[in-house]
């Protein structure tokens, strides 16, 4: 296999066949070092409320309309606000919507600074 730039390029120069060097990786490069989903509040209790508030609801589409007038099944309980730790927000059901997948990707990746995009909300 051919060498490649260690993928935490440009800080690295280092030379490897696949993804990181040995100094990047045992820096921790690569890994997503947020708190683990439960301990950002989609825990047990979320998956439940969740399931509940998706039980027969279609997607509202994002943007609005998306899907014209084809039915699609929500996949995603999405925060139309993101709570950012905020638990008032996180379980204000005011401020939930449901979405399918890629309504929620394209949401998260627009709006919320999601895929390394900077935040653009509120």
């Amino acid at each position: 296999m051919p060498l490649q730039l260690c993928a935490n390029k440009p800080d690295c120069s280092n030379l490897v066949e696949r993804g990181y060097c040995q100094q990047c990786a045992a820096k921790g490069c690569g890994r997503d070092m947020r708190p683990t989903a439960a301990q950002r509040g989609y825990d047990g209790k979320w998956q439940r409320a969740s399931r509940a508030f998706l039980f027969g609801k279609m997607c509202v589409g994002f943007p609005k309309g998306r899907h014209g007038e084809v039915l699609v099944p929500a996949a995603h309980t999405d925060h139309i606000i993101p709570h950012r730790g905020d638990k008032k927000l996180f379980w204000d059901r005011s401020n939930w919507q449901p979405l399918c997948a890629t309504c929620h990707s394209v949401k998260t990746a627009e709006e919320d600074g999601g895929f390394g995009r900077p935040y653009r909300g509120g």
